[in-house]
């Protein structure tokens, strides 16, 4: 540039600024603060209606530049306020009659346009340490209401937006305000207000920019009767807001951070203390957007919502109510990193108080979509995907069943909207889920549809269990150990669930068992290993329904049962089929139904008695009654079907052990029916059938065991029998003091009768042996009566005789037993009557001398010692004997008796003596015995009998001749002992004994009786 050209620019240069300087100074001279001061008071009066004050009011030039402003110092307006009766609302925003104080007030004018057409034009506002205090009456009255009303009639502009505006800034620094409008109920409090506005507005595109900061804000809002419904104490807010754009996509940011305060809704805090003591900001927004004013829409991108620190990122499109079309969406959140823990800390009073006894935690992330129309009863469906990672959940319900290391992974489709609900109801998928407690981890997979109706749930639950961390949901009383590997499968309604209400829930799947011990204060059953198929509802046939709930089919290698008292059981591949009502409900007893199979059962009691099973099928059902705790029947209740195959039972003092080729029973708690019993023992086999009842009573020794049995035998060893039944219920220690006061040698074993018992068996045995002698077709019913045996009419037979015998047996002592009988012994050797019977040749003495066959029969009762031997002193009884083509031995004393007799070939031509026939009857009392007039024929001769003798061998018996060839009658008297008689010829007493027509009252009285006695002792012969 030439050097004349740019001293020329300096120089014009120069000049305008003088000329401005110079202007500057003449308006300054004539517009002075106090000339400008006074004309805005003089102004002020004019146009506003209260008292206006302005302390001074100077230009400025500079401060505001390129524009002209005015700047106003200490202005204050007064406008007094009614009386009003007093509010609570007064105590956030108290009536004043000062409207409104500023410090400083500067506006930028355009000075331009004013010196151009004298337009006035603000584009600048500055306001610096302010305060307003704002009211509103309950009659509508409001201090606001200070300005002159306008005579200008001409609306024709009013509600049309300006073509322009160009606002260089606004700022407002500490600013206090006060708002209280009791007509409606509303006070607020702001502290420390400040804010810049600036921007434009231009062909419609905007420009603008908006920061805000606000120390404290205090809000009460109450009803008509002066209840609050709101009441808001917000602080340290900031605001910042810009945008620019056309109108139809105005782009921007919306940032927002609030860091702490307090809400309480009708008296109910929203925002507890957590919340408030927390470090975080209470409220942070970070919104990008694109808005389209006109259609009231906007389209946000990586916007961000944080509440206490959590942030929830929004992307998508929003648009407003407008024109009757209402708020859609079509939004996609997600939000990382959620505390659970600190998050229900936060949870206003009422949701936690809901979720007492709810605590829970880990971090929590979820991501999701909100399409859909809000307004006129519709709402949005909402997609979600939710993470779950580290969780713990503890329920105050279920103290001991803590649940920790939870993950989660959840899909869920919420259809919000009413309408649609019956069409495309909400479901939500679990794609994992896993959690561990105590010793036990599960995972569950599936799905619940209609999630927010009917919560129909469709899972596989899958993982290990340790079974005693399932004592919260069983009874006090019940204990289980163990580990168990699910695999379930379940069909319910979410609140079944909840509720454990199993009456109502399908499921099924199995059950792997390890280590498995199960216990009840009397019962103990244990497994190594045990699979278990589950099914809800229980599985059961349609005609018999029940109130089952569950089934379960269970099989393993092998089952070991203990039950009090000291019996214990193991079986070998059990297959068991239970079900039963619903086992968490405790108003119900525990009970269920079984079927059981095994193929082999051992069992033992006290380490004693055993048994041993091949196969065993049972079907029954058991309720328990806990107010039963020393009977196991009466506290199990157990009903049962019973078939045992090739069982094998072991006790002290048996030599060999009990088999049982089948045993097929029906028990019920007060019946236990034999249907078939086919037992092996020893050499002896037995076959019972029948009912017992009272099992129960007699085991608690409350009652007494009754039944009727069928009682068969092809080979029945008895002694061995008596022997195990010997002492049955009696006390095992009173019976050894019994033997040691009664100093009782170790070799007698008398038969104690079962205590507590009656039975009766009807028997039918091919062969036996009893007491030493062999039996055959033994017949008839035994009963056994509370320590007495009764045999009635029992029919059997010997290489011997046939026999029949009806006999009473009692045993209250070992040294005192008592025996009564009516014993028949019919073609019996008369030497094998002896060797079977000692005592008759006691009772009968001449019998000694007989050969030949004869019929027996006695009826007595006595008592007998250890050894069975009589008590002569107590015996009672009568004995009846009948015989034919009977010989006698040839002995000295019967010679003597002979010769005194004259007795001439009496005997046979091969020198025996033989008798065509005989009848004897004798009565027994205590040790005397008395034998009735018999009868004997010796070939040609008849002798009459009779006599008695006592136990310690004295006799007194009468020997006489009725008939001889010779016409004599001779009688013979033998006294003395039995071992030495004194023999002698005595008179004759029997002659007229058996001629009707001259025997005498005595003799008459005597057969009567001895008839008597005969009958008496053949009527019961069969």
């Amino acid at each position: 540039m030439k050097r004349g050209w740019k001293i020329s620019l300096i120089a014009l240069g120069s000049a305008v600024g003088l000329l401005l300087a110079a202007v500057a100074v003449l308006l300054y001279l004539v517009f002075t603060p106090s000339r400008l001061t006074s004309i805005a008071n003089r102004l002020a009066k004019d146009y506003i209606e209260c008292e206006a004050r302005f302390g001074r009011v100077s230009l400025s030039l500079f401060k505001t530049w390129p524009n002209a402003g005015l700047r106003l110092e200490d202005v204050v307006l007064v406008n007094p306020c009614p009386t009003a009766p007093g509010s609570d609302l007064f105590a956030v925003a108290p009536a004043s009659d000062t409207l409104a104080g500023v410090e400083s007030l500067a506006v930028g004018l355009d000075l331009r346009a004013f010196l151009k057409d004298g337009s006035v034009i603000v584009r600048q506002l500055c306001l610096e340490n302010g305060f307003a205090n704002l009211y509103t009456s309950a009659d509508g009255w409001s201090n606001l209401d200070v300005f002159a009303r306008s005579e200008d009639t001409d609306t024709s502009s009013s509600g049309q937006f300006p073509e322009r505006i160009d606002l260089r800034r606004i700022c407002v620094r500490n600013l206090s305000a006060r708002c209280c409008d009791l007509r409606q109920g509303l006070a607020a409090r702001a502290d420390c207000l400040g804010f810049t506005l600036c921007g434009g507005w231009e062909q419609q595109s905007a420009n603008g920019r908006l920061r805000l900061s606000l120390d404290r804000l205090r809000a009460v809002k109450t009803d008509t009767a002066g209840a609050r419904l709101l009441d808001a104490d917000l602080s340290h807010l900031a605001l910042s807001l810009r945008g620019s754009g056309p109108m139809d996509s105005l782009q921007g940011r919306l940032r927002l951070s609030l860091d702490n305060g307090a809400l309480s809704l009708s008296g109910k805090p929203y925002i507890t203390d957590p919340a408030r003591a927390s470090r975080k900001k209470l409220l942070s927004l970070n919104i990008p957007f694109r808005a389209d004013l006109q259609n009231r829409a906007a389209a946000l991108s990586q916007a961000v919502v944080s509440l206490l620190g959590y942030s929830l990122s929004l992307n998508g499109a929003l648009s407003l109510p407008h024109d009757g079309v209402p708020l859609t969406t079509d939004m996609t959140y997600a939000a990382a990193d959620w505390q659970i823990a600190e998050l229900l800390s936060f949870l206003p009073a009422d949701l936690a108080k809901a979720l007492n006894g709810f605590n829970a935690d880990g971090r929590l992330s979820l991501s999701g979509k909100v399409v859909g129309s809000v307004g006129s009863g519709r709402l949005p469906v909402v997609d979600a995907h939710i993470l779950l990672h580290r969780g713990s959940l503890d329920l105050a319900s279920l103290p001991s069943l803590p649940l920790h290391k939870i993950e989660a992974e959840v899909a869920a489709r919420l259809n919000l909207s009413a309408d649609s609900l019956p069409s495309a109801p909400s479901d939500l998928q679990v794609l994992r889920l896993s959690a561990q407690s105590g010793g036990s981890s599960l995972s569950v997979t599936g799905r619940v549809d209609d999630f927010l109706s009917a919560r129909q749930v469709n899972a596989r639950i899958r993982g290990n269990v340790a079974l005693d961390d399932l004592a919260a949901f069983l009874p006090p009383d019940l204990r289980l150990r163990g580990a168990s590997a699910v695999d379930l499968k379940v069909q319910s309604r979410l609140s079944d669930l909840t509720s454990l209400a199993l009456e109502r829930v399908k499921a099924h799947g199995t059950l792997l068992l390890d280590d498995l011990d199960v216990q009840t204060d009397s019962l103990h059953a244990s497994s190594p290993h045990l699979r278990v198929a589950l099914a809800l509802p229980a599985k059961r046939a349609a005609a018999k329904p029940s109130s089952d709930i569950l089934s379960a089919h269970i099989t393993g290698a092998n089952l070991n049962v203990e039950a009090a008292p000291n019996l214990e059981a193991e079986m070998n591949a059990p297959d068991i089929v239970v079900s039963c009502p619903n086992l968490l409900d405790k108003r119900q007893p525990l009970s269920a139904r079984i079927a059981l199979r095994c193929s082999r059962l051992s069992a033992q009691k006290d380490s004693l008695f055993s048994a041993f099973t091949d196969t065993l099928r049972l079907k029954g059902s058991v309720c328990r009654s806990p107010k039963e705790e020393d009977n196991l029947l009466r506290q199990w209740n157990p009903v049962a079907s019973i078939d045992l195959d090739r069982l094998a039972l072991s006790a002290p003092g048996m030599t060999d052990a009990v088999r049982l080729t089948s045993f097929i029973f029906d028990f019920r708690p007060e019946v236990c029916s034999i249907r078939e019993a086919d037992v092996l023992w020893g050499v002896s086999d037995y076959h019972l059938s029948g009912q017992v009842r009272g099992l129960q009573q007699w085991l608690s020794h409350t009652g007494m065991l009754t039944g009727s049995l069928d009682f068969g035998s092809h080979y029945a060893d008895i002694d061995q029998l008596m022997a195990i039944l010997s002492g049955m219920g009696a006390d095992k220690d009173t019976l050894e003091q019994q033997r040691a006061a009664d100093n009782i040698s170790p070799a007698a074993n008398p038969f104690i009768v079962p205590k507590d018992v009656d039975l009766k068996l009807n028997t039918h045995i091919d062969r036996c042996v009893a007491f030493g002698n062999d039996l055959a077709d033994l017949s008839g019913s035994v009963s056994l009566s509370d320590g007495t045996a009764v045999l009635d009419q029992m029919g059997f037979t010997c290489k011997a005789a046939r026999m029949q015998l009806t006999g009473l047996y009692r045993s209250p002592r070992i040294n005192h037993l008592f025996l009564g009988l009516d014993f028949h012994l019919l073609d019996i050797q008369i030497e094998d009557l002896l060797d079977m019977i000692p005592t008759i040749d006691t009772l009968v003495p001449m019998l000694a001398s007989f050969r030949g066959k004869g019929d027996f029969h006695l009826a007595a009762e006595c008592n007998l010692d250890a050894f069975y031997r009589p008590k002569m002193s107590t015996l009672l009884g009568a004995a009846a004997i009948t015989g034919s083509d009977l010989v006698v031995m040839d002995n000295d004393k019967l010679a003597s008796i002979a010769r005194l007799l004259q007795l001439k070939d009496w005997r046979q031509r091969d020198g025996l003596i033989g008798i065509d026939s005989l009848s004897v009857e004798a009565a027994v009392f205590r040790k005397e015995i008395e034998v009735f007039p018999f009868l004997l024929d010796l070939n040609k001769y008849r002798l009459c009998v009779g006599g008695r003798h006592t136990l310690d061998n004295a006799c007194n018996y009468h020997l006489e001749l009725l008939k001889c060839p010779l016409p004599v009658r001779l009688a013979v008297d033998v006294n003395g002992t039995l071992a030495k008689p004194n023999i002698k010829l005595g008179s004759v007493k029997y002659a007229e004994l058996y001629k009707p027509e001259k025997r005498d009252a005595l003799q008459t009285r005597t057969l009567a009786i001895k008839q008597m006695v005969r009958e008496a002792l053949e009527a019961n012969v069969r």
